[in-house]
């Protein structure tokens, strides 16, 4: 009995990977999907607070692969990042108001540098850079949120 109980609460604890299915911290709401030689599709966490863009994925020890952070911004403006206590290589894939890719720009783990998009952006990827640096500009990128 004992055992079936403990069971069970594992279910709980760790659950499937269907509604709550989550990578560093943020629940994945949206899958990204950029259309090239091949189409490549990430399911996303959701970054779209001051708080959140300042978050992004520090701390994040891994990402799975297929998965990362897209991050939302009210306005078209050039963006930076950096990042700072992030521990592994990131493709950081900047993408117009048509979500059309801009540039690719690997991100160094733990760096301080700040990586620019050069060009006004609304929204930003974040992906694992093996996944990510076949990612072209010129690419169309389609989101769609669950």
């Amino acid at each position: 009995m004992q055992t079936a109980i403990a069971l069970i609460l594992l279910g709980f604890l760790y659950g499937t990977t269907s509604a709550a299915e989550t990578a560093c911290g943020y629940h994945l709401k949206a899958t990204v999907s950029i259309s090239g030689a091949e189409t490549r599709r990430f399911r996303v966490g959701i970054a779209d607070t001051s708080s959140l863009h300042r978050k992004g994925l520090m701390e994040c020890s891994s990402l799975p692969r297929g998965q990362g952070l897209l991050f939302i911004f009210p306005d078209l403006s050039v963006r930076s990042f950096w990042m700072y206590r992030t521990s592994m290589p990131l493709a950081i894939i900047f993408l117009d108001d048509d979500f059309r890719v801009i540039t690719v720009r690997k991100g160094e783990p733990n760096s301080t540098l700040s990586i620019s998009s050069e060009k006004p952006v609304r929204y930003v990827l974040e992906v694992n850079w093996e996944e990510g640096k076949a990612i072209l500009p010129g690419q169309q990128a389609m989101v769609v949120f669950d």
